[in-house]
């Protein structure tokens, strides 16, 4: 499974529905703040990573391919 099917699963499981990658998930509402934290969560314990609460913008986490990218630049940072 690569990075962004990963990120459409855990989506999934807090939104119950499908997602569209370009899907906008913050700007449009369809996930709340503590959503967006629980998918942090998700995403630092499914990637090992750290993620800051910080980092968290709709400039970095309001698509699934923003977040994708994030993800793939973090882990490129680690190695």
């Amino acid at each position: 499974m690569d990075i962004q099917e990963k990120i459409v699963q855990l989506v999934k499981e807090i939104v119950m529905r499908n997602v569209n990658a370009d899907q906008p998930l913050l700007s449009n509402n369809l996930l709340s703040s503590i959503d967006m934290v629980e998918l942090a969560v998700n995403i630092e314990e499914a990637f090992k990573i750290k993620i800051d609460a910080t980092e968290i913008t709709v400039e970095s986490f309001d698509t699934i391919e923003k977040i994708s990218d994030f993800i793939s630049k973090r882990l490129n940072e680690k190695n």
